[in-house]
C-alpha cells in the first residue's frame, strides 16, 4: 500500500505541470489551443490516481474488517 501511495503523490506532480501552463493559456487565449497530448496525458495520469485512491480505500476497508473489534 505504501507504492500506492508513493505513486499516487509522484503521479500528481506532472499532472499539476501540464494543467496550470494549459488553464492559464487556455483563458488568455483558447481552450481549443491546448494540445491533444497534454489531455490524453491528463486523463491519463487522472485515471492512474484514481484507481490507486481505490485500491488504498479498498485495502484499507479490507483491514479494518479483518481486525477484531474489541467490545468494552
Amino acid at each position: 500500500m505504501k507504492e500506492l501511495l508513493i505513486f499516487r503523490i509522484f503521479a500528481l506532480f506532472p499532472l499539476i505541470g501540464t494543467l496550470i501552463p494549459d488553464l492559464a493559456d487556455g483563458f488568455h487565449i483558447s481552450f481549443s489551443s491546448i494540445p491533444a497530448e497534454h489531455i490524453i496525458v491528463d486523463v491519463t495520469l487522472l485515471i492512474c490516481i484514481a484507481l490507486c485512491s481505490a485500491g488504498i480505500m479498498a485495502t484499507e476497508n479490507s483491514l479494518a474488517e479483518s481486525e477484531p473489534t474489541a467490545l468494552a
